[in-house]
């Protein structure tokens, strides 16, 4: 459920490229401050499915509040640890408040 956006000549295809539909670019940007939220070190250039992973058929996993912007050694490591998850996802809570409750109880999973 990502669009692709005119990336020009450059082919280069990283996390300040893909948005998920319905969400502003900036936002996300902001939110991550193009900074992996798991080690803090370094550029994130991946979005992770943090909480719930991808699935096909529910768009609802591409929503902003389920997805962690990270960098490639972190995404291939710690992003699908326990700890990682549910530090994301009190993480979320204290972000959105109500509005990430609602979300996560709405998932028809």
């Amino acid at each position: 459920m990502f669009r692709e956006l005119d990336m020009g000549t450059d082919a280069r295809k990283d996390a300040r490229d893909l948005a998920p539909i319905g969400y502003d670019q900036d936002e996300m940007d902001a939110r991550a401050h193009e900074t992996c939220e798991i080690c803090k070190t370094r550029m994130a250039t991946e979005w992770h499915h943090c909480i719930h992973g991808r699935m096909k058929g529910v768009p609802e996993l591409d929503m902003i509040y389920n997805l962690q912007h990270v960098c490639k050694p972190c995404h291939d490591g710690t992003a699908n640890s326990y700890e990682n998850r549910r530090k994301f996802f009190m993480e979320q809570f204290y972000r959105y408040g109500a509005e990430f409750t609602d979300w996560y109880e709405s998932l028809p999973l």
